[in-house]
């Protein structure tokens, strides 16, 4: 495997001199705010190191080390299972908060249960990953640190195949521990200043595949980029598409190729409109969604204005994802849960 760090300071950039420029303002943060229990479990343990993906969990126990005064670093992996978009964000935030950051490039695909897309793949990707952390931590000096990750409640309760790798290798959950759900996460994060607190959920790009599926690095880079075009929609992207608007959804000619289906179940020619249309025009019009093969692709989205059904089609077909089914309001989900299909 093609694993390897970057020494901290230069995966952080975070300079002395820019860091106050950088920092955000501590007058918008309340670290009284944050969950007894939390705060005393952080301010038990030694010097930590934080797994951070750059979503709300792991942003937020970075947030609430940093407020609880805890001597901390960040750890982000990157590969071709995560999105460069997400990579980039991770980094940008860390720099933004002053907080050291070590990046650990790590691929999967070669790992036997990755590559047979098995049920235990999120095992195996866990595994490997925290090997791969523990021998950049090593090689960065920094063995004496206690790894943690934002692991929630909730995620006790489900089927997290990862979860068993953190546990054989010694990893704390201090959200896990303190008993904050996902629900409760973002109310402290808002509570205490912490940004973005309801960014959806991003899992790795692997949970897109039907078990079964060998994931290639070319397959999971098609997924990303066509993801992200598509969460970026607007109405706006309608309004100034051309003179000459789209057909209208319940039309015959109007894409033809994505058999819509409602929440019933029950095939419709007519897209569901969105649920924030009132909105202006530079909201974001799908809101969450997945792009997921199994092995035919199947786009869950939870709203889509008629105006947007040959946009979304279009896209698709750009990157390569022919004869879609298309899933409106019927849940977002991915091949890592207890969902089916």
């Amino acid at each position: 495997m093609d694993n390897k760090s970057e020494p901290i300071n230069a995966a952080c950039a975070v300079k002395a001199a820019a860091q106050e420029s950088l920092l955000v303002s501590c007058s918008e943060m309340r670290p009284e705010d944050l969950p007894k229990e939390l705060t005393r479990i952080l301010r038990d343990l030694p010097p930590l190191v934080v797994a951070l993906s750059g979503g709300i969990d792991s942003r937020f126990l970075c947030h609430a080390a940093q407020l609880c005064g805890c001597d901390v670093l960040a750890v982000h992996a990157r590969g071709p299972h995560i999105t460069a978009g997400e990579s980039a964000g991770a980094l940008s935030w860390a720099e933004r908060r002053g907080l050291p950051l070590l990046v650990v490039d790590f691929n999967p695909l070669s790992l036997p249960e990755v590559s047979n897309n098995s049920q235990e793949r999120c095992y195996a990707c866990k595994a490997g990953l925290l090997a791969a952390i523990g021998a950049a931590l090593a090689q960065a000096g920094q063995l004496g640190r206690v790894l943690c990750d934002g692991s929630n409640a909730d995620d006790l309760n489900a089927f997290r195949p990862g979860l068993r790798a953190l546990k054989e290798a010694g990893v704390v959950s201090p959200l896990a521990q303190a008993g904050m759900s996902k629900a409760t996460i973002r109310n402290a994060a808002r509570a205490t200043g912490l940004d973005d607190p309801g960014q959806r959920a991003r899992p790795c790009l692997l949970t897109r595949l039907a078990y079964g599926l060998e994931p290639q690095k070319e397959t999971l880079a098609r997924l990303a980029a066509a993801e992200e075009e598509l969460a970026a929609l607007t109405l706006a992207d309608h309004a100034f598409a051309g003179v000459e608007a789209m057909p209208d959804a319940a039309s015959p000619t109007a894409a033809p190729s994505l058999d819509t289906k409602t929440a019933n179940g029950e095939s419709t020619p007519k897209a569901m409109p969105c649920v924030e249309m009132g909105r202006e025009n530079t909201a974001f019009a799908l809101g969450d969604l997945r792009l997921r093969l199994t092995p035919q692709p199947v786009l869950q989205v939870e709203n889509l204005p008629p105006e947007l059904v040959g946009k979304v089609e279009e896209t698709l077909v750009r990157h390569g994802f022919f004869g879609c089914e298309l899933r409106v309001g019927q849940g977002i989900s991915g091949f890592y849960d207890r969902q089916k299909g």
